[in-house]
């Protein structure tokens, strides 16, 4: 699983990220919480949970571990 990712924030939206970690980027569906908690830093540490489901692989983003 993915459990946390560390990188640079490449692109920054009110419900997603784009996070380059290592030159692989991944997109990561975030709360408006999460959103102003990151503010505009360029590196970025994000907790995350991915979901797999039938039709769609979706990774979350949490600013906090808990």
């Amino acid at each position: 699983m993915i459990g946390m990712l560390n990188g640079r924030m490449v692109e920054k939206n009110p419900t997603e990220l784009l996070v380059d970690c290592g030159g692989v980027c991944y997109e990561v569906k975030i709360s408006l919480n999460t959103f102003s908690v990151l503010g505009d830093e360029e590196s970025v540490r994000i907790y995350t949970k991915l979901i797999v489901r039938e039709d769609a692989h979706i990774l979350y983003g949490f600013a906090a571990k808990e």
